[in-house]
């Protein structure tokens, strides 16, 4: 059964008017989830006292989420209130739930998310960054999430080298291009996601679907991957920082190659990867259990006609 789902850009504190938009939008088309990418507070180091207020109020429950929401690591570290709770092992607050840094979920829906969240930096020494709260990670945190095997949407904070390869869809040149890394674009071609969303806080980009290229596991299939970036709200260029759609994850793959769609500009994995002992870590509201959340067969979907992408002006379904 197809799944209405819409992804926000960085709210960065703005939780107040972000979930009264988020309400409305939910009360004209009833979505299962949403998907916070980017930073969900605001900057530490430049926040206010209205910043501290809001994050107060998130947690007394003063400021309602109207449904399941996802969100995971930013750029910015996440404020201590906020830590304290997560350690308490409560609940944060009703229908919001933490990601953390390296993830697998498996939605009631049966959509399976992956989330790589924070910044890589590469002077961490070599293996897994043990604090979950840090807005850091390093290519051995996105190597761990090759056990998830595929995913439905990606979820990383920032871009796969070479994405712009082949695309014929222009990126602001007074910006500048976010930085694109490697290990995120070996994730990507392992995981082979429907969707994979990121963050470029002051524009919006969407690349061509792509096609992965089959290997010997996969001969008869044709996997297309959607990626796209999403502005963070109230951006002065007023980009597009919400995205809806809809998701089957047993719709089968398409017969042939979707017009429009271009060859993948990720690098193919030039060796064979290891299994790594946090691979098969996962998380979930609806349960702790890792075999609970192992996928039984691999996920397919065809990319969205108009009438199933819920911003598409030429959808006829679109409420407004």
């Amino acid at each position: 059964m197809a799944s209405k789902i819409i992804v926000i850009g960085g709210v960065k504190g703005a939780l107040s008017p972000v979930f009264n938009k988020l309400s409305s939008l939910h009360a004209k088309n009833n979505f299962s989830f949403a998907i916070v990418v980017g930073d969900l507070f605001a900057d530490l180091s430049s926040s206010t006292a209205a910043d501290n207020e809001n994050v107060e109020d998130i947690l007394e429950g003063n400021i309602k989420v109207p449904l399941p929401t996802y969100f995971a690591l930013g750029s910015h570290a996440l404020p201590q209130r906020i830590t304290e709770k997560l350690d308490s092992g409560g609940e944060l607050t009703s229908n919001l739930y933490f990601l953390g840094k390296r993830t697998t979920v498996k939605t009631s829906e049966g959509i399976k998310i992956v989330a790589l969240g924070g910044s890589l930096n590469p002077n961490i020494a070599a293996g897994l960054s043990n604090d979950k709260y840090l807005p850091f990670s390093t290519e051995s945190d996105a190597k761990s999430l090759f056990g998830a095997n595929s995913a439905d949407i990606l979820i990383t904070n920032q871009w796969p080298s070479s994405i712009r390869t082949g695309s014929k869809i222009n990126f602001d040149p007074e910006l500048d291009e976010p930085t694109g890394h490697q290990c995120i674009a070996d994730l990507c071609a392992t995981l082979k996601p429907r969707y994979h969303f990121s963050t470029s806080p002051s524009t919006f980009w969407e690349r061509e679907p792509f096609f992965h290229m089959p290997n010997e596991n996969t001969l008869d299939s044709k996997h297309v991957t959607r990626f796209i970036s999403l502005a963070s709200y109230g951006n002065p260029r007023n980009q597009k920082w919400l995205y809806a759609f809809t998701l089957d994850p047993a719709a089968p793959l398409p017969p042939s190659i979707p017009p429009g769609t271009t060859a993948s500009p990720l690098l193919p994995l030039l060796r064979k990867r290891t299994r790594m002992p946090d691979q098969e870590q996962s998380y979930s509201r609806f349960s702790q259990s890792d075999h609970h959340h192992r996928p039984s067969k691999r996920s397919r979907f065809p990319p969205p006609t108009p009438a199933e992408c819920f911003f598409c002006l030429s959808n006829p379904n679109l409420a407004t």
